[in-house]
This record gives C-alpha cells, structure tokens and sequence, in this order.
C-alpha cells in the first residue's frame, strides 16, 4: 500500500515537472497575420530593374513563409497533444492524424533565392548611388513622365489602324548630370522587311542623354487585341538610363 502510494506521489510529482518544462520548451507559434507589406523605406521606391519589384516578390515570400508558420503550426499542436496525452489509444489517434497529415516530412516552402538576393542587393545600390549624386529624385520623376507622355500617346492611337509589322518607336531626351526628363517623342512606322529585328524590342541608340527605344507594338495588339504600353520597355528604359552613368560600354 505504502508503495503504491509512493508511486502515485512521484508520478504527480514527474507530471508536474513535465508541465514545467512544457510551459518553458513549448511555445504557441504567432498564428496572427503579419504585415506582408512591410520593407524599409529604401526599397519601397518605384524602382524596378532585371529582377523586377522587390517589394512585390518580398510580399509573396513573407506569404510563402506564414504559410509554412502555419503547417508549423498545427504540427506543433498535435505533437504537445500527443505528450500531454495519458491515454495510449488516444495518442495513437493522434499520431496517425499527424501521419495522414503531413505523412513522414513537412512540406516547407522555399524562400531562398540567389535572383532575390541579388536583385535586393542591385535595387539598394542603385537607390544609394542616385541618393549621393542627388539624382534619385530626378529619376523617378522622369519614369513618371515617361509613363505617362506614352500613355497619352496611346490613348491617341485607339480607332488608329495598327498591323502586325507596326512598330513603336520612343525618343528621350534627358539630362545626363543628374538624370532630369527633358522631352519625349512618340512616332509609328512599318519595318520593312528587311529591317525586321527578331527580339521583341531593340535599342536603335543609347548615349548619354539621348535613349531611341523600338518595340513590336503591332505584335502584342495582334496578340492581346488592344493597344496598350509594354511595360517591360519602360522598364529596359529606365534600366538603360542608370547603366549609362553609372556603368561603361552600354552606348550603342
């Protein structure tokens, strides 16, 4: 009798200690949403290069990563189930839950990526640069412009008749010592045969101050059967402009 007395005091005695550690080794994962939008300030300027917006692929891994938070989780939770469980039977429930659940491994998301990374890095270089030669400004502003005198353009072109060889031809003007938009110009032309360039864009000049940019602007009205501005050649663009300051050999 003594004995089985002693047993149930040590078995209180361990259970209590257990529920010591548990509450020490054992915390509840952050099951709350996140702001997937937060950066710093650095990358939240309009800049997009290669790689493409930082800020965007930044959200999506943060969301990749609560997901995973989330599978965490639940097998966080099933697993303290299963300790704290004193009932065999209902512990064999509980692993064969987790089994049909997730069977041998989690399946986590990736997050590392050597693009990211180095697409970050590019982005905060490029902002530091422009920063210390006060031309940042200038440059986001003369994105903006050249956006919008291209949209206007295009707005200008819609009961116009566009072929599939038509293409798009842009001229920039800008000031090559601190990046200020001084003027654009907009004309449509038909390429000839034999001046039909393969790529989807080309660069027909790129010197300091003076960008000529031709895209297929009949190939994607043929393809998406409404005119519209290509994205990608602003961005080739704005990409050329900063590689002309600050990089050699990009003048054609």
């Amino acid at each position: 009798m003594r004995h089985e007395f002693r047993n149930k005091g040590e078995n209180s005695i361990q259970c209590a200690e257990f529920n010591k550690n548990r509450l020490y080794v054992f915390h509840k994962l952050s099951s709350s949403a996140p702001d997937f939008d937060a950066i710093s300030p650095e990358y939240k300027e309009n800049i997009e290069h290669w790689f493409g917006s930082v800020r965007e692929v930044f959200s999506e891994q943060k969301q990749k990563v609560f997901d995973g938070i989330m599978q965490l989780e639940k097998v966080h939770g099933l697993y303290i189930d299963f300790l704290e469980s004193v009932d065999p039977l209902e512990a064999c429930c509980i692993a064969e839950e987790i089994e049909h659940e997730f069977g041998a491994s989690i399946n986590l998301p990736e997050v590392f990526s050597k693009d990211f990374y180095y697409g970050a890095k590019n982005h905060k270089e490029m902002i530091d640069n422009m920063r210390n030669d006060g031309a940042l400004d200038n440059y986001i502003s003369a994105k903006k412009s050249i956006i919008n005198e291209i949209n206007v353009f295009m707005q200008s072109l819609q009961n116009a008749t566009i072929e599939i060889d038509t293409i798009h031809e842009i001229a920039i003007e800008y000031d090559p010592s601190n990046l200020k938009f001084i003027h654009l110009s907009n004309s449509l032309s038909q390429i000839p045969e034999n001046k039909i360039y393969r790529s989807f864009f080309q660069f027909l000049v790129t010197k300091e101050g003076h960008i000529v940019l031709s895209w297929k602007l009949g190939l994607q009205f043929i393809h998406d059967g409404h005119i519209s501005m290509n994205d990608c050649c602003v961005n080739e663009i704005m990409e050329r402009i900063y590689a002309l300051k600050y990089y050699e050999g990009h003048e054609v």
